[in-house]
């Protein structure tokens, strides 16, 4: 099992998100780079294990900035960004994340989100 921990997403990144396309697109390439980075940064050789093609399962635990409710569907949504960042850093395409699960985390200052790959 891989582990990463990743900075809480960006608000733009949201569905319900009412900025302007080229400022979601900067966003979501930020949040795409840091994620291979830190991908990239804690682990070495990463595409052997996941040379097959079967599923590979996801999760991600959010750990909100503050104690305001949060809908599923928009988390899932704002990482997108992040699942393929960490599918590049492995050298797979990001379908083969399945099934993806949502855990929700201890409260944090800045928030977090921690991936579970494997």
């Amino acid at each position: 099992m891989l582990l990463i921990e990743l900075p809480w997403p960006d608000s733009i990144l949201s569905p319900n998100s009412r900025a302007h396309h080229m400022a979601r697109a900067k966003a979501a390439r930020e949040a795409r780079a840091w994620a291979r980075t830190m991908m990239q940064a804690e682990f070495t050789n990463l595409k052997m294990p996941y040379q097959d093609n079967g599923n590979i399962p996801l999760s991600f635990t959010f750990c909100f900035p503050d104690a305001r409710e949060r809908d599923s569907d928009n988390l899932n949504s704002m990482m997108k960004a992040a699942r393929d960042g960490i599918a590049d850093a492995l050298g797979i395409n990001d379908s083969r994340f399945w099934p993806t699960k949502q855990l929700r985390g201890p409260q944090v200052d800045g928030g977090a989100v921690i991936a579970r790959i494997g």
